[in-house]
């Protein structure tokens, strides 16, 4: 096995990382700096940001294993669902933020 896909695998479990650095710093600044709008949908927002980044994290983990243990057996790597969860995820945090700021 080539150790550019070993370094590869590390580089994206990093990415997935700093996102969900991120997502945590952003529902903090959410929680902390909204105050427009009820304060049920800025929490709402705030723990939609946070669950996204507690998932990004652990999923980058899970990733990394699932990947590193395929390409050990020669076996094709699994699909990716943790970009599809964070999308979706992402999209409503974006609506409710929209609702927040014309509020």
């Amino acid at each position: 096995m080539d150790y550019r896909y070993t370094l590869a695998n590390e580089r994206t479990v990093l990415a997935y990382l700093r996102t969900a650095l991120a997502l945590d710093a952003a529902a903090l600044a959410v929680a902390h700096f909204f105050t427009v709008g009820p304060a049920w949908l800025t929490a709402t927002l705030a723990s939609l940001l946070a669950l996204a980044g507690l998932y990004s994290g652990i999923a980058a983990i899970v990733r990394f294993r699932r990947v590193q243990a395929a390409m050990d057996r020669g076996a094709p790597r699994p699909p990716a669902w943790v970009p599809v969860v964070l999308r979706l995820t992402l999209g409503l945090c974006s609506v409710l933020a929209l609702v927040l700021v014309l509020w």
